[in-house]
């Protein structure tokens, strides 16, 4: 057997493999005896008749079919090995002669990204600030949280707290499309396409009634009243008043383990600037990730990842429209396209996803990042805290496939963090930081530089598919 190899465009290598007359007899004549064993020969027990035979019988065409499955699996690995080719993904057979026999396969390699110099990318960031005014905006939001209201026995002004029995009806046709429907409502304005509930009901006591007609705007948010008048009868079944609180040290124990209210203040503080912390790394690692796309020196990858890639998007194509109750092949037809001119319709769309995600790889790649199973385990007891929530999500391959998603968002979301602090420059500080501790340290500050690397990658991916791409 002769292996010899081509590259090709876009990530593909053009693998030849020659075999010579005396390999290829053993072939047809391996190929021979299935045939001969599947199917029962007149005059002969099962897998005993001659080559020959075998051949008058069925025909070289039907030999050489059969032989397909050693040259695309057991000759294919060997030639793999010869070649020193690790397939990224599977293979395809481009073509097959016979006389001699040779067979050609294109094997897709691996992705190619050149990002080129992006450490050195700077952008200006804003400081993270938290003003006076938002740290009072959470303290009145604890103050709303705490708030108490009590019974009175007087009418209802503004700012109270009404238990009422509403009716709605259609005022042009009397259609009823609310009946005697016990709910409550805070005396505060509205939006002025809402009825003016304050200037309605302030003044009625517990029993008391009032009864009105509101037109809504043809553009009103909920469908079944925009531009009609509805007529509105409510009765005021109980009158709460609101137990106002004073912003001091008394009302930040109240809230928890403060001993005064500066010492909230400061939590708060800590809590808002950490948040503004997440969203600017998003926001300035969003801005690196697409400067890296455009400044990408190479970014090349094998059509079967590209197909794979747009196998996926479809899939979630077709899934969405069945969520909204709409069969695909329907909207084809109204669409006037063919499910081929659907999938070509997406490719560019699967085209820059693959951009972004082998982007984000390869600075994961370079910066070292991974997830560990602690991080993936502990980002699920957080999605599902429920009992038995999570136990359910993880049975089957089910868990398998959600170990992996969040396993990669997890790893995108931190190399995202990784490039806002590139941008920032704080990277190399970084680093020059934890070489300095190490060479003042010895073993020990080398031991500690360490301890915060995560296990490789590995320990958190799912399991591989089941396809071999070490097979046709």
């Amino acid at each position: 057997m002769k292996v010899t190899t081509q590259p090709l465009n876009n990530c593909e290598v053009l693998m030849t493999v020659e075999i010579d007359d005396q390999q290829k007899e053993k072939l047809y004549k391996k190929a021979a005896r299935r045939l001969a064993r599947e199917f029962k020969i007149p005059g002969f027990r099962p897998g005993k008749a001659p080559y020959n035979i075998i051949v008058n019988r069925f025909g070289i065409e039907a030999i050489q079919d059969e032989t397909l499955e050693d040259l695309t699996t057991d000759i294919f690995r060997s030639a793999l090995d010869e070649a020193n080719l690790e397939p990224y993904r599977q293979a395809s057979l481009d073509s097959i002669e016979w006389e001699p026999l040779v067979m050609k396969v294109k094997v897709p390699t691996e992705p190619v990204v050149d990002l080129g110099d992006y450490r050195s990318i700077r952008l200006d960031v804003p400081e993270v600030e938290v003003t006076d005014d938002e740290i009072n905006e959470q303290l009145n939001h604890l103050l709303e949280h705490y708030t108490t209201f009590n019974p009175v026995e007087r009418p209802a002004q503004p700012g109270d707290f009404l238990s009422v029995i509403v009716t709605e009806r259609d005022a042009e046709t009397g259609e009823v499309l609310l009946e005697d429907h016990a709910t409550t409502m805070l005396l505060e304005p509205y939006d002025s396409d809402e009825p003016d509930f304050i200037a309605h009901l302030s003044g009625l006591s517990a029993g008391e009634e009032a009864t009105f007609t509101h037109t809504f705007p043809d553009d009103f948010r909920m469908p079944d009243y925009a531009g009609k008048t509805i007529e509105y009868t409510i009765r005021v079944e109980e009158v709460k008043e609101k137990e106002e609180m004073e912003l001091d040290d008394e009302f930040a124990a109240l809230v928890g383990d403060y001993d005064s209210l500066d010492e909230l203040k400061d939590e708060i503080r800590q809590k808002l600037e950490e948040q503004k912390r997440i969203e600017s790394d998003r926001e300035v690692g969003d801005r690196m990730l697409q400067m890296l796309l455009e400044r990408a020196q190479t970014i090349r990858w094998p059509a079967a990842l590209e197909e794979e890639t747009l196998d996926d998007l479809v899939e979630t194509r077709r899934y969405d429209l069945q969520q909204t109750g709409i069969d695909f092949q329907t909207y084809l037809k109204t669409q006037q396209m063919t499910e081929e001119d659907f999938r070509e319709q997406l490719r560019p769309e699967a085209q820059q996803s693959l951009r972004r995600k082998l982007v984000l790889e390869e600075v994961a790649r370079q910066e070292s990042i991974s997830v560990s199973p602690q991080e993936v385990s502990y980002f699920l007891s957080h999605m599902f805290p429920e009992e038995g929530t999570l136990d359910e999500m993880m049975a089957g391959e089910k868990g398998l496939i959600l170990i992996s998603q969040v396993h990669l968002y997890l790893r995108e979301r931190k190399t995202l963090r990784r490039l806002a602090a590139i941008a920032r420059g704080e990277v190399e500080t970084e680093t020059e930081e934890t070489e300095t501790e190490a060479g003042e340290s010895g073993e020990e500050g080398d031991a500690e530089a360490g301890s915060d690397a995560s296990p490789s990658d590995e320990d958190a991916e799912a399991p591989a598919s089941e396809t071999d791409p070490h097979t046709l």
